[in-house]
């Protein structure tokens, strides 16, 4: 099936962004990534570029991290429905209950093997790209 969907890819980190982007690649080549190095360049790609159907995002990161890129979302008109995907190495669940607060539409835990991101991959593109119905 070809999904032709656009998602954002906000992470300061090379290796995790190689992980995820091969990883969907693999569940389809047909998905469109963006990357963003931190929320202030997600702010700026959203500004310029094609609007994302799904935005996953890093906690921290230099300049803007996820939590205050999901709320800068959540404040704009034109992109508080692009649903948020947080996949962060974190685990302390103050992070995660605070991007639930800021109102991410998920948590994940960034994997520690590549069949991990596999997984993720494979998971993005079944559930959020095949089963849910995103806002136009």
């Amino acid at each position: 099936m070809t999904i032709n969907a656009c998602l954002l890819i906000v992470d300061d980190d090379s290796f995790d962004t190689r992980f995820l982007s091969n990883a969907i690649r693999k569940a389809d080549d047909s998905i469109q990534l963006e990357f963003a190095r931190d929320g202030a360049d997600a702010i700026k790609r959203l500004e310029d570029g094609p609007r994302p159907k799904i935005i996953l995002t890093d906690l921290n990161m230099p300049r803007m991290n996820g939590h205050e890129l999901i709320r800068r979302l959540r404040d704009h008109k034109d992109w508080k429905k692009i649903p948020t995907i947080v996949l962060s190495t974190s685990t302390d669940q103050k992070d995660v209950d605070l991007s639930y607060e800021f109102h991410a539409n998920a948590y994940l835990s960034k994997p520690d093997n590549l069949s991990g991101y596999d997984e993720i991959g494979a998971f993005i593109k079944s559930f959020w790209l095949e089963h849910v119905r995103l806002p136009s």
